[in-house]
C-alpha cells in the first residue's frame, strides 16, 4: 500500500508550496489552488485521503467548498481547515460542515503533523 493522498487547497503558492515540502516525505500531496482546481482533483483522484483546506480563497471560498463536498461530489474526505481567518463563528460552522479539524495561521508544524496523524491513524 503506498502512501497516503492529501490534497492541499490553498491559493498562496507560498503556503501551498510549504506545506507541499513539509508532507512530501510521508505522503503523496496533490494541489489546488482555489475550489474549482480542487473539484477538479477530487473527481479525477480516486483515493484522496485527506484534505487541507484554506477558507479564504477567490471565487468558491473554503466553507462554500466543504458545503460541495458534503452535498454534491459526496465523497467522504476528511477535511482540515488551515485559515488565517479564524473566529469562533467560523469554527463552529466549519465543524458543523463536516470538518475534522480547524487551524488557525500561524500553526505550528507539530499541530498540523498531529492533527493529520490522529485523522489518518485513527486508534
Amino acid at each position: 500500500m503506498g502512501k497516503p493522498t492529501i490534497l492541499i487547497v490553498e491559493d498562496e503558492d507560498y503556503v501551498r508550496d510549504f506545506l507541499g515540502l513539509l508532507l512530501k516525505e510521508h505522503y503523496d500531496v496533490l494541489n489546488a489552488a482555489n475550489g474549482i482546481e480542487a473539484i477538479n482533483q477530487i473527481n479525477v483522484n480516486e483515493q484522496i485521503d485527506l484534505i487541507l483546506l484554506d477558507l479564504h480563497m477567490p471565487g468558491i471560498n473554503g466553507l462554500d467548498l466543504l458545503r460541495t463536498l458534503k452535498k454534491e461530489v459526496k465523497k467522504e474526505i476528511p477535511v482540515i481547515i488551515v485559515t488565517a481567518y479564524s473566529s469562533q463563528e467560523i469554527r463552529n460552522e466549519s465543524m458543523e460542515l463536516g470538518a475534522k479539524d480547524f487551524i488557525s495561521k500561524p500553526f505550528s508544524v507539530e499541530s498540523l503533523e498531529k492533527s493529520i496523524k490522529k485523522i489518518l491513524s485513527p486508534e
